[in-house]
């Protein structure tokens, strides 16, 4: 997946889980997604939206009441769902927080990946500003990029609060 997608990916909170459950089951109804998840209804519908908006599920035409409808995925959902899993399966099992670093290229991502994890790893990406250029401008280049992420992860804290 690329970083755009991921980002798309994350930008609700219960995308990803419900994506690792649909996948997970092949399949799911909206009722069952919400008992499953414990999540709202109106969240839920968000995120739904967005994952078939994305491409990631559809709605199974050919199931039950056209109200109630099952969800199931579409084959370009395979490594998104992966992604989804792994961090559902982490939550499920450690009670610590949560540290995601892959990729993290720029604010967007910092931000995307902030709204399901509890802290962005940053490696490459902030030794590659550091390097750009002269030595005696790196703490002030490293930090110019940091104040783009800072100021991303604020506006999701501010999101959550």
């Amino acid at each position: 997946m690329s970083t755009a997608q991921l980002i798309e990916l994350f930008h609700h909170r219960w995308s990803p889980p419900a994506l690792a459950l649909i996948a997970e089951r092949r399949g799911a109804r909206f009722v069952e997604l919400q008992r499953g998840l414990g999540v709202g209804r109106d969240s839920l519908r968000r995120a739904l939206d967005a994952l078939v908006d994305q491409g990631l599920v559809r709605a199974n035409e050919g199931y039950g009441h056209p109200l109630r409808p099952e969800y199931v995925p579409t084959r370009r959902s395979e490594a998104a769902a992966d992604v989804a899993r792994r961090v559902a399966a982490i939550r499920e099992h450690v009670k610590l927080p949560i540290g995601v670093g892959f990729g993290i290229r720029d604010a967007a991502t910092a931000k995307a990946v902030a709204s399901v994890a509890d802290a962005v790893v940053i490696g490459s990406r902030i030794i590659q500003e550091i390097e750009s250029g002269p030595a005696s401008e790196a703490a002030s280049r490293a930090g110019a990029w940091l104040a783009t992420i800072r100021a991303a992860l604020d506006e999701t804290a501010v999101g959550i609060a």
